[in-house]
């Protein structure tokens, strides 16, 4: 589990999603962006899988969903996470396909 704080109460967490629905991947990280509080962290990674966000189970919802959660959080968004090899390797395969 992961505790972000929004800079200020209105900057960014620096993270992005992607997969879920209609994908082979599920719902995870998919970039980090550097020197934003997801960064600082240490805790979130390309490819963690997400299983909720401040509490709310995340398994059926869509990538734009996921990222409503997030945006509409207080001042700081709890994330519960897990690492999985086969994920990041999907995540990471899917990324390079973009332009």
């Amino acid at each position: 589990v992961v505790k972000l704080e929004r800079p200020g109460g209105t900057g960014i967490y620096g993270f992005s999603v992607i997969g879920g629905p209609g994908t082979d991947v599920p719902l995870c990280i998919g970039a980090v962006i550097e020197g934003s509080p997801a960064d600082y962290s240490r805790q979130i990674h390309v490819g963690d899988v997400i299983l909720e966000v401040d509490g709310r189970p995340v398994h059926g919802l869509s990538k734009d969903e996921v990222l409503n959660l997030v945006q509409n959080s207080n001042e700081d968004v709890v994330l519960a996470l897990r690492e999985d090899p086969d994920v990041r390797d999907k995540a990471e395969e899917l990324l390079s396909q973009l332009p």
